[in-house]
């Protein structure tokens, strides 16, 4: 139980109060404890598809959002382009394919 408050506390920051109100620090409460929960259950699919699962929240920001690309511009629009590693990793192209699922 102390790790998972540590975890909430180190990858969300539920320890700290950004209102001066109740009412304002309570809202603040549950949108972090709900982003809390809504990563656990991320967490919990994306290591359904690693071999080895991502101990903490640091090492999941990290290998979800730390990814090295290059955005490129052309006459039609922006393209992201992903570095080698990551075109070649079907992990990281099953993760965006079932985020785009979700948001649709």
């Amino acid at each position: 139980m102390e790790n998972l408050i540590r975890e909430a506390k180190d990858g969300f920051g539920i320890d700290q109060f950004s209102s001066r109100t109740w009412n304002g620090n309570y809202a603040d409460l549950l949108i972090k404890l709900l982003a809390y929960n809504l990563t656990l259950a991320f967490h919990q699919d994306l290591c359904s598809l690693r071999s080895a699962p991502l101990q903490t929240i640091r090492l999941l920001r990290q290998w979800t959002l730390h990814v090295p690309a290059i955005l490129v511009r052309h006459a039609r629009g922006w393209t992201l382009r992903l570095a080698c590693q990551y075109r070649r990793d079907g992990q990281f192209e099953r993760m965006r394919r079932r985020l785009q699922a979700i948001s649709c």
